[in-house]
């Protein structure tokens, strides 16, 4: 947190590096910790401190999401942040995942 108490975000978009343009196929599974308005997500199970996620995240909601139409994605590594170690695989939508459910591409399947 900076003085204010704001969050001090990653660099590089949370990236360990340069993340890679990808699809996530039809079955593809990922899960997300926080508000559907957000664009990042995780393969189904990746382990919470390899997420590098902002304290507190771990009380927000939780969802698993399906891809119901390929979708393109930016992919990569989660570079180390907030005490935790990082190492996991994160991708980030061009859109929120609220507009995804919404247009069909996405679909809850369950926390």
């Amino acid at each position: 947190m900076d003085e204010a108490g704001h969050i001090i975000w990653p660099p590089n978009r949370g990236f360990a590096g340069e993340p890679k343009s990808t699809f996530l196929e039809t079955g593809s599974r990922v899960d997300r910790y926080g508000y559907e308005g957000g664009t990042f997500v995780s393969p189904e199970g990746t382990p919470y401190l390899n997420r590098s996620l902002a304290p507190g995240t771990d009380l927000q909601p939780y969802n698993v999401y399906e891809v119901v139409k390929p979708v393109e994605v930016q992919a990569g590594e989660i570079a180390p942040w907030f005490d935790q170690p990082g190492g996991g695989l994160q991708y980030e939508f061009s859109k929120p995942i609220n507009e995804l459910i919404e247009d069909g591409t996405l679909r809850r399947v369950g926390p």
